[in-house]
């Protein structure tokens, strides 16, 4: 876990941000990017709410939301 490899504050947070995740083979590549876009750690290039609802994997599913 990332949480029990950090001895303090600042391994945490270099753990946390390096993190690579490994998404299961049924996640789909459009989910995948939306996923890391809401992730992003750099707030500035983070997904906006409008950004989101445009996202071409949400508007896939628009008449369920």
């Amino acid at each position: 876990s990332i949480f029990t490899l950090a001895e303090d504050h600042p391994s945490l947070k270099k753990n946390i941000v390096n993190i690579e995740v490994i998404y299961p083979d049924y996640i789909g590549a459009k989910v995948k990017n939306l996923i890391q876009k809401c992730f992003e750690y750099d707030p500035t290039k983070r997904i906006t709410i409008d950004g989101l609802l445009q996202h071409p994997w949400l508007l896939k599913y628009k008449e369920l939301i």
